[in-house]
């Protein structure tokens, strides 16, 4: 069953929570429009909110969904950067839980492109080449098409971030 909408204009944007019999919950978001059923029931709720913006969670009869059913369609809602399905289970404590565990075979054969590494502190006290700010590091391609970085001197805890295509 549906078990919670929530339509905002930064986050998830418009965003589906559908609550599964084992317990589990399957979350939907930055959607581009709701099936139907769910648009109508929405649409219900935020005129008699005078809101676009609504977060509702509706009872366990009112939106009864079943395996095959178009609930949605993705979108580019919210704080999003190009139009995607966002999914996510979560265990009934709204823990996210991997996925892939529950027998979703997903083929990736694309290798990623690395464009540009950072480093970037995390502790209080972290230093990355005598600096407290975060700091792009040059890409070093390699022969057989990996890549190293240059070195860097470091203290504290600090992170990485990568950017690929």
């Amino acid at each position: 069953f549906v078990s919670r909408i929530k339509i905002s204009h930064g986050g998830y944007g418009k965003a589906l929570y559908i609550t599964h019999p084992n317990g589990y919950t399957t979350v939907y978001a930055h959607l581009q429009k709701f099936a139907p059923k769910i648009e109508a029931y929405i649409k219900e709720h935020q005129y008699g909110q005078e809101s676009y913006e609504i977060e509702v969670f509706p009872g366990a009869v009112e939106l009864l969904v079943k395996q095959g059913d178009v609930v949605a369609y993705s979108g580019n809602s919210g704080g999003s950067e190009g139009p995607h399905l966002h999914f996510e289970i979560r265990d009934n404590e709204e823990r996210p839980i991997n996925p892939m565990l529950f027998g979703i075979d997903i083929k990736d054969t694309t290798k990623p492109i690395i464009k540009e590494v950072y480093a970037y502190p995390i502790s209080d006290d972290a230093h990355i080449n005598r600096t407290n700010e975060m700091c792009k590091l040059r890409l070093i391609p390699q022969q057989n098409g990996d890549y190293t970085v240059e070195n860097i001197t470091a203290f504290g805890t600090i992170g990485f971030g990568i950017v690929s295509t």
